[in-house]
């Protein structure tokens, strides 16, 4: 629930509405940006049924393990690593901030990326495991 007696702040710049709402309202702000943290990262949505949250969850937490698992892999191409994580970062950023991003459509530019990074956690962990067996 927003504060009782909340007064929404309008500028004709978004960015000093933003620091005039975490100066007004920091609680309620860290409430709002990290439930929308949740949602973008997730892709859940509280009206989804719970089939389809779990489906998320799932397949979401799943790939975001071999993200991390590709993101901290040795890698000779550290300067595009770099580059493809502050796009993702600045983009995540942008995104709680500002929307609240009911439909994942601010997700979208972001996937491909997180795929690529999945992907070499996926090779990188199927590689550990040859390494095991064999």
């Amino acid at each position: 629930q927003p504060p009782s007696k909340i007064d929404l702040i309008k500028n004709q710049y978004a960015i000093y509405s933003i620091i005039e709402t975490i100066k007004t309202y920091p609680f309620y702000f860290l409430e709002l940006i990290s439930k929308r943290f949740v949602w973008f990262v997730l892709r859940a949505r509280p009206y989804y049924s719970d089939i389809h949250n779990a489906f998320l969850y799932t397949t979401t937490i799943g790939a975001y393990l071999f993200f991390f698992i590709g993101v901290f892999t040795k890698s000779n191409k550290l300067e595009i690593k770099i580059i493809l994580l502050m796009f993702i970062l600045l983009t995540t950023l942008a995104v709680i901030l500002t929307k609240a991003d009911w439909d994942s459509r601010f997700s979208l530019p972001i996937l491909p990326f997180i795929f690529l990074f999945t992907s070499s956690g996926i090779f990188t962990f199927l590689k550990k495991i040859k390494k095991l067996i064999y």
